[in-house]
């Protein structure tokens, strides 16, 4: 029987094949997906059924696709899916349409210039800002982390700050608890287009590839499903305890690898409070040790940081901004192939702070939050 990651292999190849067939041009895809990069090998080892099949019927699929420039549109056409989710069509799709924004039509030849997301990453994104924060990542304490201010390009960021709607705006899904006050959203239907086209950005291959760069963390998957990811914001009173995020997705199975935040209030004081709080480890106690680091929501600054290396992180202090203020936030996370014993936790793990040590109520509400099948019960009274 053949090991996972010689089935991996051989499923790479096969998927280069298909969108060989399907956009005609082995040399493109070769120089993007060489020997399996890391974006795009599947964490399933086959397809569903229902979507494609066989292999060899998503490779017949391919071959009949009627015109060399293939679209998104017409690849629906061919797999008879109005909403195809499983990975093999994700990379079929992802390489037919890279191809497509790479080459001019019948030139037979790989253009130079970026595609079309390559672009928008330009025109969206400070890169040489986030190159430059990134030179800190590795090594950081108390876990790898690094800050980039002037994250988003000016002409964008103070859209995205008025796409937030308001704080009782019933789009948001609350939370209300001992251990974290906060409102969120991850439906992307509720998202304007602004808001919309930085978080497929953010979850683009090509992104993808200049993180996975700067990290070194292969393999490195999105999750364009945003789980505790989306938007954020908290009102006076808002807090959130320290905490361990989730690390294993829920459907997927992929390890939650790399946070990324990014603060959104227009004006924000120190005196407001809610800062983002990193705490080392105790390790004797799988508890949070001393606080170490506090970074200030300022507006248009993102920070990343790992999240599985006992990454106890939170607000460190509540929010105390005056009424009408609100903290706001987006926040994506990034994942991995999960190392072969790994802690399986399904939910965010939280600690109580210094007066809530001893309280039965509290501990109780911790062991509910912590665990997938009971977590809901308590987001709110």
């Amino acid at each position: 029987m053949a090991s996972p990651d010689r089935e991996i292999n051989e499923l790479n190849l096969r998927y280069l094949k298909i969108a060989r067939d399907a956009a005609g041009d082995i040399d493109v895809l070769k120089e993007r997906f060489n020997a399996g990069q890391h974006v795009f090998i599947p964490k399933c080892p086959r397809p569903r059924s229902q979507t494609l099949g066989t292999y060899e019927e998503a490779i017949i699929s391919a071959k009949h696709i009627k015109s060399r420039w293939c679209s998104f549109f017409s690849v629906h056409e061919y797999i008879d899916d109005p909403e195809p989710c499983d990975e093999t069509v994700a990379i079929l799709l992802e390489s037919a349409l890279q191809i497509k924004e790479n080459q001019r039509p019948d030139s037979g030849t790989s253009a130079k210039k970026p595609g079309n997301r390559e672009r928008a990453i330009h025109k969206l994104i400070n890169l040489p800002a986030l190159r430059t924060a990134f030179e800190s990542f590795s090594g950081n304490t108390p876990f790898n982390h690094c800050v980039c201010d002037g994250f988003f390009r000016s002409e964008i960021v103070h859209a995205l700050e008025q796409d937030f709607p308001p704080y009782e705006d019933t789009i948001w899904h609350e939370y209300d608890n001992a251990v974290e006050k906060k409102k969120s959203t991850n439906i992307w239907n509720f998202f304007p287009p602004t808001t919309y086209r930085i978080f497929s950005v953010l979850t683009s291959p090509e992104f993808l590839r200049v993180i996975a760069e700067l990290t070194g963390i292969v393999p490195l998957f999105a999750d364009p499903g945003l789980n505790s990811g989306g938007w954020h914001i908290l009102k006076k009173g808002g807090k959130l305890n320290p905490h361990l995020d989730f690390n294993i997705h829920p459907k997927s199975g992929l390890q939650r690898k790399l946070n990324l935040v990014v603060f959104l209030p227009l004006e924000w004081r120190s005196e407001w409070g809610g800062e983002l709080g990193f705490w080392e480890a105790d390790q004797a106690k799988s508890a949070p040790g001393r606080l170490l680091k506090t970074i200030p929501p300022q507006f248009n600054r993102a920070v990343f940081f790992d999240t599985t290396q006992q990454s106890w992180h939170g607000l460190s202090s509540p929010v105390q901004c005056p009424e009408g203020v609100f903290r706001k936030s987006l926040s994506v996370c990034y994942l991995t192939d999960p190392p072969p014993e790994t802690d399986h936790r399904g939910k965010a793990h939280f600690a109580p702070t210094q007066e809530q040590e001893g309280d039965r109520a509290v501990a109780e509400l911790i062991q509910k939050r912590a665990s997938v099948s009971t977590a809901s019960s308590v987001y709110k009274p």
